[in-house]
C-alpha cells in the first residue's frame, strides 16, 4: 500500500511539473511565432529595397554597398524567419513525443 501511495504521489508531482513545462513551452512558442511574424514583415520591407531607383550620379561603390547591405538584410531576415518557423513547428512535437523528461529543455 505504501509503495502504491509513493507511485501515486510521484505521478501527481510529475503531472503538475509537466503542466508548468507545458505553459513554458506555450510561452516560448508564442514568442517564436511573434519573432517570425516580425521577421516576415521586415522581409517585405527588405524586398522593397530592391525596387528603389538609385540616382544615376551615385558613385558605383555606394550602389554596390547599398545592394550588399540590402542582400545581407534579406539573408538575416530569412535566417530568422526559417529558424523561428522550424522551432515553432518542431520543438513542441519533439518535446511532447519524446521519452519521459524530454520536455525539460
Amino acid at each position: 500500500m505504501l509503495d502504491a501511495d509513493r507511485h501515486a504521489l510521484s505521478a501527481s508531482v510529475y503531472h503538475q511539473a509537466l503542466g508548468i513545462k507545458e505553459r513554458e513551452l506555450a510561452n516560448l512558442t508564442d514568442y517564436l511565432t511573434n519573432i517570425g511574424t516580425q521577421s516576415a514583415f521586415m522581409f517585405g520591407f527588405g524586398v522593397g529595397m530592391f525596387s528603389v531607383e538609385i540616382p544615376e550620379d551615385t558613385p558605383k561603390y555606394l550602389t554596390y554597398l547599398y545592394y550588399a547591405f540590402a542582400t545581407t538584410c534579406l539573408g538575416a531576415e530569412m535566417y530568422c524567419l526559417s529558424n523561428s518557423t522550424l522551432c515553432t513547428i518542431l520543438a513542441p512535437t519533439i518535446a511532447l513525443n519524446g521519452p519521459r523528461g524530454s520536455v525539460h529543455a
